[in-house]
């Protein structure tokens, strides 16, 4: 399984001392804002503004599988600004679904009270 993020900052040479890997702090699709190592492989090639894919693989970590996070791949402009629009758009019905079944249960919730109180 791999989502989509775009590039808020690139961690590497100049911005970030320590050891010679890579990491980016990405926005997420879901609005989450994370920072992932990236792979070795296209680590140089990380721009503020790419899209990129991350790897949520799962691997087995001790008893437990958990997404493997790391940036594998990095999207050509224009596929990734649709990818990132799809993607988008998916989670904006998700949000507004998930408001409306919460206003309803409120809602029953309120008249059921009112029932009850007479």
């Amino acid at each position: 399984m791999y989502h989509i993020g775009k590039i808020l900052e690139v961690w590497a040479g100049k911005a970030a001392k320590g050891d010679e890997s890579v990491q980016a702090t990405l926005e997420m699709w879901d609005e989450n804002v994370i920072t992932l190592k990236a792979e070795p492989k296209i680590s140089k090639q990380l721009k503020t503004g790419d899209y990129v894919l991350v790897d949520y693989t799962p691997v087995i970590l001790g008893a437990a599988a958990v997404p493997r996070q790391v940036i594998t791949k990095v999207l050509d402009t224009k596929a990734g600004e649709r990818t990132w629009q799809t993607y988008k758009e998916f989670h904006k019905k998700q949000k507004a679904a998930k408001s409306g079944a919460a206003a309803a249960a409120q809602m029953q919730a309120h008249q059921a009270q009112e029932s009850y109180l007479g």
